[in-house]
């Protein structure tokens, strides 16, 4: 009985971390995804805008890679204690808990 106990803990554990792991940043990598998309209509869409079609390409491109530059740097900087640590922030701090 404890040995199955002590194994459900353990894949508690493993579970909660895996779905750690999945949920890294999930607001910028939908705002990445969204931004993907919006590079894709934008590309499907007719030539004839008078430029202003290929600047609004290059505006997204720029976005997208701030946001990659954004991730980056929360997971170098990141201030939350070790990913054990993190295991319990999570129930009770946001996605960036420092940002007012």
């Amino acid at each position: 009985m404890l040995n199955r106990r002590r194994i459900l803990g353990v894949f508690a554990l493993l579970c909660t971390l895996s779905a750690i792991a999945v949920a890294d940043q999930p607001h910028m990598q939908a705002a990445r995804n969204n931004l993907q998309q919006a590079r894709a209509q934008l590309q499907a869409a007719a030539h004839n805008k008078g430029g202003h079609r290929t600047n609004a390409i290059g505006h997204v491109n720029n976005a997208i890679g701030l946001v990659n530059q954004g991730i980056a740097y929360d997971r170098r900087h990141n201030h939350t204690a070790s990913a054990l640590g993190k295991v319990f922030e999570t129930a009770v701090a946001p996605d960036q808990p420092h940002m007012q």
